[in-house]
């Protein structure tokens, strides 16, 4: 596939996740994929998620615990299968209602036009606060 197709495929799988789709989300990955989002395991989805059913969880658990004010992508950069998301969120944990907003990067690998994997980058000391009780 073209850089652009590449792209455009996560382009795809970030209007499914506007839109609630997760039925396109899931499909948007393979049935080997691996999403990979660090930080400290007060923040629910963190860890190495791997295989359908796992990511299915990830973001099952992400919309349980998160209310998204603002999500997307700024800007793409592709080369042969990968592409790096640039771009920004506003949110907040669902328990304690408290916020956080942070530019983030996301770091997918593509394989025969679907998602393989998915490492993120957010500023997690930020969403950790968010989620601290103490």
């Amino acid at each position: 596939m073209t850089d652009q197709e590449n792209i455009q495929v996560v382009q795809d799988l970030y209007a499914a996740f506007g839109r609630g789709d997760v039925a396109a989300v899931l499909a948007a990955f393979t049935d080997d994929a691996e999403i990979v989002f660090p930080g400290p395991s007060v923040i629910p989805f963190t860890g190495t998620h791997r295989g359908q059913a796992a990511i299915g969880q990830f973001f099952q658990t992400l919309g349980e615990n998160v209310e998204i004010r603002e999500f997307g992508a700024d800007e793409y950069i592709a080369q042969n299968e990968t592409v790096v998301a640039l771009g920004h969120e506003r949110a907040s944990a669902r328990d304690s209602g408290r916020g956080w907003e942070t530019d983030w990067a996301m770091v997918f690998t593509l394989r025969d036009g679907k998602i393989s994997g998915l490492r993120e980058f957010h500023e997690t000391a930020t969403i950790a606060a968010a989620f601290r009780t103490d």
